[in-house]
């Protein structure tokens, strides 16, 4: 029996050594030989959720690159196509997937991460925290904490959907206590709204009434897997990166 890498990181947060190069057991009655856990790709020495340039950077350091990141949920061919593009171009992304398609998906999480993404917790059902903070606190946990034993980097980054909640002191505190790190973003594409790649670019790079910070130096870029144009945006982004002469991500492998 093959055992498969799980990618996804709603779950416990396991050991350090376990992120960084420990195996996973055959079964006993299996000559197969172990597969090596994903290596631990995205790592910071404490989560810092008072800071808002801090979320908004996703507590990443100066001299990082640009993030490219995608939420909620998309086709499986969707999520290839923009797979295709980060291998093509070297560059890094976060995913965010909400908990449901996670566990439909479990073999795009895998891809995810052995090609070196970040995979982050959205949720499981893409649920307004804050709400759930005021009046259900076991249901919050529940959104937030889902799955068990599931190994990837330590410590958790979670995109809380809408922005619900990522500057509330109270549903900061719930994540700090389960060493999540929140992370939100620097520029907006609006992908959802069905724009073409130059309006998004455009909004990239000079701002607009929606998104009024233009990508910079370590910024971190909000899209969407199930985007029209999600898959082009990677090239689009990286290739004005480069005339810019900015770091975008790199692939960690």
């Amino acid at each position: 029996m093959r055992f498969r890498r799980v990618g996804f990181i709603f779950a416990a947060v396991v050991s350090a050594a376990a992120l960084t190069g420990c195996t996973v057991a055959a079964a006993a009655q299996d000559d197969t030989p172990p597969v090596e856990l994903a290596p631990a790709i995205y790592e910071m020495a404490t989560v810092d959720n008072t800071s808002s340039d801090v979320i908004r950077s996703c507590n990443r350091g100066a001299g990082s690159g640009v993030l490219l990141s995608f939420d909620d949920d998309g086709t499986p061919e969707q999520v290839r196509a923009i797979l295709k593009e980060l291998r093509t171009y070297n560059a890094q992304a976060a995913f965010f997937p909400t908990g449901d398609w996670a566990l439909k998906n479990l073999d795009l999480i895998d891809e995810m991460q052995t090609d070196g993404h970040i995979v982050g917790n959205h949720t499981q059902t893409h649920a307004r925290l804050s709400k759930l903070d005021a009046t259900n606190p076991d249901e919050f946990y529940a959104e937030v904490y889902p799955l068990k034993d599931v190994a990837n980097t330590t410590p958790i980054l979670m995109r809380p959907p809408y922005e619900d909640g990522a500057y509330n002191e109270s549903v900061r505190n719930r994540l700090t206590e389960k060493k999540m790190q929140v992370c939100t973003w620097t520029a907006d594409t609006y992908d959802w709204n069905g724009d073409t790649v130059e309006q998004m670019m455009q909004r990239l790079i000079v701002g607009d009434t929606y998104s009024p910070n233009p990508l910079a130096d370590d910024g971190v870029v909000l899209l969407h897997m199930g985007s029209k144009y999600a898959d082009k945006m990677v090239g689009a982004i990286v290739e004005h990166l480069n005339v810019q002469d900015i770091k975008v991500a790199p692939l960690a492998k």
